[in-house]
């Protein structure tokens, strides 16, 4: 499956974007990406997925902030403001959906914050066309 990039209209507040059937709600200033997430199996970072684990797991990804560099921290301070105590300050954008094929591929539709110019211009090009979860 092709990476799929769509552009945010500039419309105020929310829209839909239609992704698998569904109707996502889109927000407004972000960039909406598709890309293929996991596969059953071993990957490059030798981890092994099955796919009763994928579709477990699944529902898991959907609000999980986005990061570009695998660092994130743990706090407990109070004005981080979320109940598993992630700062998420330095997200670049949220998973807003999830899609688990019938090979038990899953996808995600990621919305990255268009203040993220130098990524958002990155993914446009192709320059940056793929994920690695953490």
């Amino acid at each position: 499956m092709g990476k799929r990039v769509w552009v945010s209209p500039k419309l105020r507040g929310m829209r839909n974007v239609e992704w698998y059937g569904q109707q996502i709600p889109w927000p407004e200033n972000t960039l909406a990406v598709e890309t293929r997430a996991v596969a059953p199996g071993i990957n490059l970072n030798y981890d092994e997925f099955t796919p009763d684990a994928l579709e477990a797991g699944a529902p898991s990804f959907e609000g999980c902030p986005v990061y570009v560099d695998h660092v994130y921290q743990l706090t407990d301070s109070t004005e981080c403001f979320w109940p598993d105590g992630m700062d998420r300050s330095r997200s670049r954008g949220v998973v807003g959906a999830w899609h688990l094929d019938d090979d038990d591929v899953l996808s995600l539709l990621i919305f990255v914050d268009k203040k993220w110019e130098q990524l958002c211009q990155a993914l446009l090009s192709g320059a940056v066309n793929s994920v690695s979860m953490v």
